[in-house]
């Protein structure tokens, strides 16, 4: 059974950096292949970062 992943928590500050150093961007042709995943790779992890953090500052609304 998989478990969800549980991440600490993030900081905004955190997130924008990440997000400078990582901007999503077109490749460059010239670029080879491995420079080409190895930044796809990086922005991965500053997307999935990115989820993460608005899931954690998600606000749950419960009416009774």
């Amino acid at each position: 059974m998989d478990r969800p992943i549980r991440i600490p928590d993030l900081s905004s500050d955190l997130i924008d950096r990440l997000e400078e150093l990582y901007p999503a961007r077109y490749p460059d042709i010239s670029w080879g292949d491995r420079q080409i995943w190895f930044n796809a790779g990086q922005r991965s992890v500053v997307e999935f970062l990115r989820s993460q953090f608005n899931e954690q500052n998600e606000t749950i609304i419960i009416k009774d």
